[in-house]
Order: structure tokens, then sequence, then C-alpha cells
């Protein structure tokens, strides 16, 4: 079964690119470079101007491609540093804009292309997770609050009310009943943070039939 194409164009293959594009350039200038002493020999007064002029061709030829190619290399690794610092700060709704390729084969231009993906797919699992944990507090916090309310309204009957014993023993039961309960809560959050902080869960093998 044939390898599914990940990259369309590789860090690698574009650098291979760029160094033969530089030798090119290099051999071009010399090959400029001896015509113009070959043609300074007959015109002597030009071999100095010649030279001058291919230099400058070349030198421009040069900067031109090596400013290209920092400009194709820097500007992802400047996005992909500030989505780094975005998220970090919390802002979990930032993502790097890519760029689509219309005839784009592959599902990631290149490697700086797939790991701007990686970065927005970790801000929205990151923003998930935050959600999840202020959805987990907030229903906590209710169901830390029935119980408490339930014992302070109990609490007051006790201490305020002239109650029979019977009374006074059926109002104990049900503090009784919301202490475990809370209890049984304090567990459960516990337990919870054991398995956040383990990361994986450990499986033991159990009989069901006993």
């Amino acid at each position: 079964m044939a390898k599914a194409k990940q990259l369309q164009w590789s860090l690698r293959s574009y650098f291979v690119v760029l160094f033969i594009g530089i030798l090119f350039v290099t051999c071009l200038s010399g090959l400029l470079v001896v015509y113009a002493l070959r043609t300074g020999l007959q015109l002597e007064g030009h071999l100095l101007f010649w030279i001058t002029i291919y230099t400058g061709v070349i030198l421009l030829l040069g900067s031109f491609i090596m400013w290209q190619g920092s400009i194709h290399l820097t500007r992802p690794i400047q996005d992909l540093n500030q989505a780094v610092k975005a998220v970090a700060q919390g802002n979990f709704d930032y993502q790097i804009v890519r760029k689509t390729y219309p005839k784009d084969t592959a599902p990631y231009h290149n490697e700086i292309d797939q790991l701007s993906q990686n970065v927005n797919q970790m801000a929205q699992d990151l923003k998930n997770l935050a959600q999840l944990r202020q959805d987990f507090i907030s229903n906590v916090s209710h169901e830390l609050k029935t119980p408490v309310a339930s014992l302070v309204g109990l609490s007051d009957l006790l201490v305020d009310s002239d109650l029979s014993k019977e009374d006074q023993a059926e109002l104990l039961a049900l503090m009784q009943s919301e202490i475990l309960r809370l209890s049984r809560l304090c567990d459960d959050i516990l337990n919870l943070s054991r398995l956040d902080r383990q990361n994986q869960l450990r499986i033991e093998k159990v009989r069901v039939d006993e």
C-alpha cells in the first residue's frame, strides 16, 4: 500500500532548490567574469567597467534569492511564535492563518505548515479543556451547595425549635444523610484529581462472576 503524501513541498526540497539557485548564480558569475576578461584583452578600457557591472548583477540576484528565502522561512516562524505567546497568555481562540494552495494534493504544504496546524489544534483542545473545567466547577459548586443548604436549614431547626426527641432524631438522620452525600462528592473530586495527575488509567482484570 502506497504511503499517503503528507507534505506538498518539504523544507529539504526548498533548501535544495535554493542551493541549486545559488550555485547556478555563482557559476554564471564565473562565466561572466571569464567573458569579461576575454573581452578586456581586446578592449582594455572597458575591462573594469564590465567586471563592475557583472559583479553588481550577480550580487543583486544573490541578494534577491536570499531575501525571498528568508521571507519564506521567517514569516511562518514569526506567526508560530506569536500564536504560542497568545496561547500561553490564555487566548485559546487564536488561530494561525494558513495559506491555501489550489493545486495541493497533500494536507500540509511543508513542515512549518504542519506545525502550524498542530498549534491550532492544540489551542482548540486547550479551549475545550478550559470549557470542560469551567462546567465541572459549576456543576460541583451546585452539587455542594444543595447539601450545605440542607444542613444549614436542618441545624437551624434543631437550634431554634422545641422539638421532641423523635423529631430531633429524624432531623439528625437527615443531616447524617446530607453529610454522607458531601463525603461522597469530596471523594469523587479527589479521585478525579488523582486521575488527572496520573494522565492515564491503570486497567486491572477482575472477575465479575464472583
